[in-house]
């Protein structure tokens, strides 16, 4: 049955202060990052399978299982109106016997249990800043995901590195997380030029198997050394995602972009040993990361 909960359809929440189809709409958009998950949901949905949608946005991926031969696809979108639209797509698609069209927090709402395959992408950089792993062991606790259930993406790691980014914007210095989209890099694209420069080697952060239960808890203690003099100001983040076994999703214009997170300066000499200290809890924001350099 294609419904969206009625207490929501009908008496829909005090707008947002954020456009909550903006994102989705840019991930629809990237091209790169949408044909990395079709091609992934190919190989990963049999034909008559159960698939859980989590995230669904537009529903491009849910429209993309039903076209690997799902027999029923439940497609999840906690925003009421980006629930509302993604019905009217189903319907308009000729899809209603195969997706269903669920309103709500993942976490909480009835789902069919042991799915065979659950696709869950709430992926931001490092998985701080959106709700991947809390909502999988969720999904996990209450039976949705089962011993046999593949999860797309499988797997996701990260890296950190220690560098030199610049914090001055129109003559004033802005000490926010940067969100560095590769499009942003583009030449005479109109974004503003903000140099980055790596003063240490790159260093893995956390590798997640998200098809196993997950301790969100992240404490991390590493030893770099400066590659050359300067100033640490930044702490930036890298991610990448096995959507499947060997393929590899890593930063698109949509997709799990590179974060700058200001840090306290620290003026480094090179072949200098500094030793990292990392606290954050994934799923709980970029806010929850803590750095010292010491």
């Amino acid at each position: 049955m294609n419904a969206i909960a009625p207490a929501l359809a009908s008496n829909p929440p005090v707008h947002n202060t954020w456009a909550g189809s903006d994102f989705p709409y840019q991930c629809l958009l990237d091209r790169h990052r949408t044909e990395a998950f079709r091609q992934a949901i190919r190989t990963v949905v049999k034909p008559g399978q159960l698939v859980v949608d989590i995230g669904a946005g537009s529903g491009i991926l849910s429209f993309f299982a039903a076209e690997a031969g799902a027999g029923r696809v439940v497609a999840v979108e906690i925003d009421w109106h980006l629930a509302a639209c993604l019905k009217r797509s189903v319907e308009a698609n000729g899809l209603g016997d195969i997706i269903s069209v669920r309103c709500g927090d993942a976490a909480a709402l009835m789902l069919p249990a042991a799915a065979n395959v659950v696709i869950c992408e709430l992926v931001d950089t490092g998985l701080l800043d959106e709700m991947q792993v809390p909502v999988l062991n969720a999904l996990r606790a209450r039976g949705v995901i089962g011993p046999a259930t593949r999860v797309l993406p499988g797997r996701y790691e990260s890296d950190v590195t220690l560098g030199t980014a610049a914090v001055s914007y129109y003559g004033y210095r802005i000490l926010m997380p940067a969100h560095r989209w590769p499009h942003y890099e583009v030449p005479e694209s109109g974004w503003l030029e903000t140099p980055f420069e790596a003063l240490t080697i790159s260093e893995p952060l956390v590798t997640v198997d998200l098809e196993k239960p997950v301790v969100p808890l992240l404490r991390r203690a590493m030893h770099v050394t400066a590659l050359s003099d300067g100033v640490v100001n930044c702490l930036r983040l890298r991610g990448r995602a096995e959507l499947t076994p060997g393929h590899v999703l890593g930063a698109t214009n949509a997709f799990s972009g590179d974060k700058w997170l200001p840090i306290e300066p620290v003026r480094v000499t090179a072949g200098q040993t500094l030793t990292v200290r990392l606290n954050g809890q994934l799923g709980a924001g970029l806010a929850s990361m803590t750095c010292r350099v010491e």
